[in-house]
């Protein structure tokens, strides 16, 4: 790796871009390995501590640590040059390390490019991009750089590099690097604060005083202030400097404080604020040693507690100097951890004290000179004498001359080479039993002051006399004890210090000789280092090297034991042992022994028993039933009380609803839960007596099928449960009890007749009421008792059925699924026939076969010919509708054909503008009477038409207001005759109907027409119609209120009946038929609204109609606007046919249209209306329907076939005003249809518009 620079030539072979050799994304995608925080944390830990020994080479521990910890090849730091235009790199470790020093210009570098993204980068082989590392003999397969910080700026990255393509980076690594990271930029500060102290040259009185110092140079000398405030702002300890304000009261203000500061003390933004508004609580003790320090210049400590974990704090308070004394400054140093480490002390001094006042040991520590410095009665119990006569008194003072001789040489050796003395055996006797002969296991290790030197000896004594006893009976059986050993079936060996092998069983050399095979050296015998063996010769278990290591630490003394299970593949089958390896206690030479148990067979069992614990568990986690193991818990008495679940399966909280109950008792999740409960599992519990049950849990509404067991002895008292939610089952149960129930009683009460059968139709079972349709009772069991054969069936024409026909047969077979609401006639034995409705349904097996029917018969006699009655009832009926609706229609037509030349005949006079007042008054008596007659029969006729139901709307979109007026201007004559007060009121805005307006203006008419009947000549009458709701979703109300004759009490509810009037008086007749007001009732309901009536007898009356506004989202149906021909003038008249056998009316209605300006000709029955059209080519025909000779209907179909009068416009001119008589009128080609007696005018719309139409050219 060389300098950039001197790269030219390598520059120019064209550098891959960034993006191709970044794979960051890889991080992510990569699986990461666990995170090891034990080992992170003693790193770290080892870092600080060489900050604070060493800060001068920090960073070269830093990259020794991320090639450790990442157990990469290369790690390094990169510092960003003061310029910005350079890196160096201070500390690289690792096959680059040689580079360490060198640099690096910031453009086109792995690390600018890390700051320029401002992120972690991932390279994979980055000398496609930077053509200087190419020469490098160690490649990077993958770099990992991350930017590092200081206040927020970067300063430099750390990187980590593998240089074999097997290590890959992943977020584990990512994460690890950033923690060092971190780090990295506190060692980065601190190494800079140390330059910037040494330039400065102010270390002395420690950093605080430096600091203090900085400030006071600040003043003095402001180019230093950026050091300072480095320093300041960096130090981890808390620091203030507070300033004495003197006046009336005596206080000190903050000045300056760091972050630290805040950070220890949880006191923010003091600066500027006074001590007694940031610690009122502790201002008079704080202000008392602050003042003294001002005052004499002595620093102060005092310790305090901060903030809500109790960190301690050691505060450093002195006095600064400068010309005016009244500035203090202040260290905040957290001590929490040496008020631990005290405290700590202190314990394990109580610990110690308990030590030696409990172990069963002898223990003792001397001083240098030998002299008791401690001991514990144990120790002074084996010298003779008591503990408080040792202290201070030599060891030669109070031991034997040849145990002291023994023991002096043991303890001055661990004084002079400071190592302990372990498990030396002693022997000897004491002051008080010097005639005895003893021995003892002595253990001494030096007492070391701080500074490493030896200040003392302490140790312990165990008294092994009956050991030694015991060592010497145990000498005496060795031989028996060897054979013993060479018995045993462990393969046994004994290795001194040092790994060889000082003895084997004859197990261990069989082992050995049988399995050379295998790859066991036989030779591994007495003499053979067992550690070399196991480090360079491993055998087919592959865990020797452990093994090794192991034995090791026990031989070290770092172990007492060791044990470990493994497999081994012998020659025959692969087998299991057991090792153990275990250090002899005793003073004499270390000795371990290696036992390997072969434990094959117990391995087998223990594998099968897993398997065995592997499947009860799936089926324990996979049954459908639920499973738990309870203990019961009894009260002082024995008596079950309550049970705690010990375990549950899965199926457990779907069976129950229960969550969460592991652990729990019964009583704190169904705390009213039944007694019995306690008393079955007690006594499973206590008798070990298994039950089978079933029984409800009715706090949980839910029965359960139940298998209950011990488990264990009754000292155990635990119980193992299985069992099945049967609640779905119990209630169908009882559904079905109470259905049988119900079907016993409706078979046995019920009106219908009910059998059973089996597959041959044999009667198998019978309802009183089947007796009784029967007309005797069947015979169970009976051969001849059978529905095929028993009784005869017809259908319900009389035909016979055959057996083969029957639908029972047709049931049992299988060819009818099921026979539904049949309806036949039955032959009883009597001889009598009964109407029967049959349902017959198939009764099937467990396997869906058919073994019977139930057959239910219900007698429908007397119904069918209630039904037959009814029916002709009813046919007659509607033939007297049907005459009926023929005779109105003929009255109709009667009465209509007189009218028709009283109209014309009044049309003519009025036409003679006769100013006689005699005749004017005759023929407004005749145009009223007329008038009236004519009302009467369209209200006959329409009232007719709508309770037939032949009335159909023509709805559109109306304006109430236009539909008022007309309505108005039809009825204002009447009311101008009466001389009626009319007050009218209408809506501002439009309210728009779905209506059709010809039926509303009706309805109108009738209401204003009634009111104006009713009311005194003279009376007053009001109209208003509107809105009800100011929104504009209210209904629409029209209202008719009058001052006339009111309705009687008894005849309001029926007063919108058909033909109900009030009742006549010779003074108060008003004529009509009562059937206005219902026809005004049932058009408003054909619009879907209502009418009301308000009446007082004598007082007036009041309707109300209400209709439903127009919807704002109903379509607007685009009405086509006809086009009106002005009425033309009498010179353009029309050439008219008139065609009826009614002279007068025919003669009135020809003088009419000849005084109109047309041109009339007069037939008086059908073919002379033939004769005519063909001679006079009319324009117009106005034709009677009922006509001598030919119809209407037949003149217009033949009119209609010959092509000389094709444009012939036929006009119906008859009584008949049926809508039937309106589409037979369409059917046989007319173009118009009017009801006589027609209003003229209507007739002569019709002439001006066939006049237009005969002036257009081509007419």
């Amino acid at each position: 790796m060389t300098d950039p620079c001197q790269q030219t030539e390598a520059l120019h072979e064209g550098p891959a871009p960034l993006d191709a050799v970044l794979c960051t994304g890889e991080l992510e995608r990569r699986p990461a390995r666990p995170p090891d925080y034990e080992t992170e944390n003693r790193a770290l830990a080892a870092l600080v501590q060489a900050l604070a020994d060493s800060p001068r080479t920090i960073l070269r521990a830093l990259a020794d640590t991320i090639r450790e910890f990442l157990q990469v090849g290369s790690a390094g730091i990169s510092l960003l040059a003061s310029d910005e235009k350079r890196f160096v790199w201070p500390a690289i470790a690792g096959a680059w390390q040689g580079y360490a020093g060198g640099g690096t210009p910031r453009d086109f570098s792995p690390c600018g490019d890390v700051l320029d993204r401002n992120a972690p980068l991932l390279f994979k082989h980055f000398e496609r991009r930077y053509a200087y590392l190419r020469d490098e003999t160690h490649l990077a397969e993958e770099c990992l750089l991350l930017p590092f910080y200081v206040k927020g700026k970067a300063v430099g990255t750390i990187w980590a590099v593998a240089h074999d393509a097997r290590r890959q980076f992943d977020a584990e690594d990512l994460r690890q690097l950033a923690s060092l990271g971190r780090f990295a930029a506190a060692a980065y500060q601190a190494t800079a604060l140390l330059d910037t102290a040494l330039e400065q040259g102010r270390v002395a009185q420690g950093l605080m005083e430096e600091a203090v110092q900085a400030r006071l140079a600040m003043e003095k000398l402001r180019e230093s202030e950026e050091h300072y405030r480095m320093c300041f702002e960096s130090i981890e300890e808390g620091f203030c400097i507070i300033e004495k304000l003197e006046g009336e009261t005596l206080d000190f203000r903050y000045v300056e404080a760091n972050a630290a500061f805040a950070a220890q003390t949880s006191l923010s933004d003091v600066v500027g604020k006074t001590l007694r508004q940031v610690l009122p609580d502790e201002f008079e003790e704080r202000l008392a040693i602050y003042d003294t320090v001002t005052r004499t210049g002595e620093p102060i400590k005092i310790q305090r507690r901060f903030g809500s974990q109790g960190r301690v704090l050691e505060l450093y308070a002195f006095r600064v100097e400068d010309d005016m004394h009244r500035r203090v400054a202040i260290n905040f140093q957290d001590i929490t951890e040496r008020k631990r480490a005290e405290e700590k002390l202190a314990r394990q001094a109580a610990e110690l004290a308990t030590l030696y006042a409990t172990a069963p040991v002898g223990l003792f520590m001397f001083d240098t000179d030998l002299r008791y410095l401690r001991i514990n009665r144990t120790m002074a119990d084996l010298n003779g004498m008591p503990a408080e006569l040792h202290i201070g008194r030599t060891l030669r003072e109070l031991l034997t001359t040849g145990l002291a001789d023994t023991v002096e040489p043991l303890l001055r050796q661990v004084l002079e080479t400071g190592r302990p003395l372990l498990n030396q055996e002693l022997h000897g006797a004491t002051v008080p039993r010097f005639d005895e002969p003893r021995h003892w296991l002595m253990s001494c290790h030096p007492v070391q002051a701080g500074d490493g030197t030896i200040t003392g000896v302490h140790g312990a004594v165990q008294e092994i006399t009956e050991r030694k006893q015991a060592e010497d009976a145990l000498r005496e059986s060795q031989r028996f004890l060897h054979s013993i050993l060479n018995a045993l079936s462990g393969h046994i060996a004994v290795l001194d210090e040092s790994g060889t092998i000082l003895e084997i069983n004859e197990a261990w050399s069989r082992f050995a000789l049988e399995n050379q095979t295998a790859g066991v050296n036989a030779s591994v015998g007495v003499g053979v280092n067992y550690l070399q063996h196991c480090e360079h010769e491993p055998f087919q278990c592959g865990e020797t090297p452990a093994y090794a290591r192991a034995i090791k630490d026990v031989l070290a003394g770092r172990r007492t034991r060791f044990e470990m299970e493994y497999s081994c593949h012998s020659p025959t089958a692969q087998r299991w042992f057991v090792m153990r390896v275990t250090r002899f206690q005793s003073p004499g030479p270390v000795r371990v022994v290696i036992v390997h148990d072969d434990c094959t067979e117990r391995k087998l069992a223990e594998n099968a028993s897993r398997e065995a614990e592997e499947r009860y568990r799936n089926l324990f986690n996979s049954i459908d039933e639920g499973f738990c193991v309870i203990e019961m818990l009894f009260d002082d008495q024995q008596k079950p009380v309550d049970f705690r679940y010990l375990e549950v399966n899965p199926a457990f909280e779907m069976q129950t609803g229960m969550r969460n109950v592991t652990g729990k008792r019964v009583r704190e999740m169904i705390p009213d839960l039944e007694a019995y409960w306690f008393e079955i599992y007690g006594k499973v519990a206590l008798t070990g007596e298994s039950l089978r049950f079933i029984n409800e849990v009715k706090a949980l509404d839910r029965w359960f099928d139940i298998h209950a067991t011990r488990l264990g002895g009754p000292e155990n008292r635990q119980v193992a449960i299985i069992f099945d939610n049967v609640t779905q089952r119990m209630k169908a149960d009882e559904a079905l009890r109470q259905s049988e129930a119900r079907f016993r009683l409706l078979f046995d009460r019920g009106p219908v007749a009910i059998y059973s059968c089996d597959t041959s139709g044999m009667i198998k079972e019978f309802n009183p009421c089947a007796v009784k349709l029967w007309g005797r009772e069947p015979t169970p069991e009976d051969i001849d008792e059978r529905f095929c054969g028993s009784s005869r069936v017809y259908c319900l024409d009389g035909t016979l059925l055959t057996p083969e026909q029957n639908p029972v047969i047709a049931v049992l077979k299988g060819e009818m699924l099921q026979a539904h609401d049949v309806e036949a006639l039955i032959e009883r034995p009597d001889g009598s026939r009964i109407h029967v409705i049959a349902n017959i349904v198939p009764l099937r097996n467990s396997w869906g076969e058919i073994t019977g029917a139930i057959n239910c018969f219900y007698d429908i006699t007397e119904r069918s010919r209630l039904e037959q009655k009814t029916q002709e009832q009813a046919q007659a009926l509607a033939e007297l509708h049907q005459r009926k609706d023929e005779f109105l229609a003929m009255l109709s037509h009667e009465l209509r054909n007189p009218l028709a030349p009283l109209a014309s005949a009044v049309q003519l006079l009025r036409r003679q503008k006769n100013e006689a007042p005699l005749q004017q008054q005759a023929l407004g008596i005749i145009e009223r009477q007329t008038g009236q007659l004519k009302h009467l029969v369209d209200d006959l006729m329409e009232i007719s038409r709508i309770t037939s139901g032949s009335v159909r709307l023509r709805q559109e979109r109306v304006s109430l207001g236009d539909v008022v007026e007309r309505a108005l201007e039809t009825t204002r004559p009447l009311m101008l005759q009466r001389r009626h007060e009319l007050a009218v009121s209408l809506p501002q805005q439009p309210v728009w109907l779905h209506a059709d307006a010809t039926r509303l203006e009706q309805v109108l008419v009738n209401l204003l027409t009634n009111a104006a009947k009713y009311t005194d000549k003279g009376g007053r009458i009001w109209l208003s119609a509107g809105q009800e709701e100011a929104t504009g979703t209210g209904a629409a109300v029209v209202r008719v209120r009058d001052t006339g004759i009111g309705i009687a009490p008894e005849l309001l509810p029926r007063i919108f009946d058909l033909f109900t009037q009030a009742e006549r008086s010779i003074d108060r007749s008003q004529g009509g038929l009562g059937i206005g007001l219902c026809l005004v009732q049932r058009l408003v309901e054909l619009h879907g609204g209502t009418v009301a009536v308000r009446s007082v007898l004598g007082q007036g009356s009041e309707f109300v109609v209400r209709l439903p506004v127009m919807p704002v989202d109903m379509p607007q149906p685009s009405v086509p606007q006809p086009s009106v021909k002005p009425a033309q003038p009498p010179g353009n008249g029309c050439r008219v046919l008139a065609v009826d056998d009614n002279v007068d009316a025919v003669q009135s209605l020809a003088m009419l249209l000849k005084m109109s300006g047309h041109v009339v000709e007069i037939a008086y029955d059908g073919p002379s209306a033939l004769t005519m059209a063909l001679a006079m080519r009319p324009d117009v025909m106005l034709l009677d329907i009922g006509l001598p000779g030919l119809t209407g209907y037949e003149v217009a179909e033949q009119v209609r076939q010959e092509p000389a009068l094709k444009n012939i416009v036929l006009v119906a001119l008859t009584g008949y005003g049926r809508a039937a008589d309106r589409q037979f009128s369409k059917d046989a080609g007319f173009d118009y249809h009017l009801v006589k007696p027609a209003d003229f005018r209507e007739v002569e719309k019709i002439l001006a518009v066939v006049a237009g139409q005969a002036a257009l050219p081509g007419r």
